[in-house]
């Protein structure tokens, strides 16, 4: 395969993995949204922990995780041999945030908690 296709694959993929949390996200709102049960509370209550942590915590996973697995390579400069060893990182970084993006707007279904909606908004704004 060459690189051309190798990073067209990679691009699809980051694409689709952007706009489908933005599909959920626009999904869940929808539904909650007719069940007219939407508010906007900064409480502490275990969703928003839960919510907001896990948040945090993908972000701040995701980057060290990148950052170990591309330790030993020249990131400023992708060729053909860095790009196959540099593909792993990219796409487990794109997991966690997505991860942490789908915990979001479940939790955001599950309260129908606008601030958990607008975080979940943001993880999908920084994985796109």
């Amino acid at each position: 395969m060459s690189s051309t296709n190798n990073k067209k694959t990679i691009e699809i993929l980051h694409l689709a993995m952007s706009f489908g949390l933005i599909l959920i996200i626009g999904t869940f709102y929808y539904l909650r949204y007719s069940q007219e049960g939407l508010s906007f509370s900064t409480e502490f209550s275990s969703f928003n922990l839960i919510a907001v942590s896990s948040g945090i915590a993908g972000l701040l996973i995701a980057q060290f995780l990148f950052k170990s697995l591309t330790k030993n390579q020249n990131t400023h400069r992708i060729n053909d041999e860095n790009f196959s060893k540099m593909k792993p990182a990219y796409l487990t970084k794109w997991l966690i945030i997505e991860a942490a993006g789908l915990i979001n707007a479940m939790l955001f279904f599950l309260s129908g908690n606008l601030l958990l909606l607008y975080f979940a908004i943001a993880l999908s704004l920084v994985l796109y």
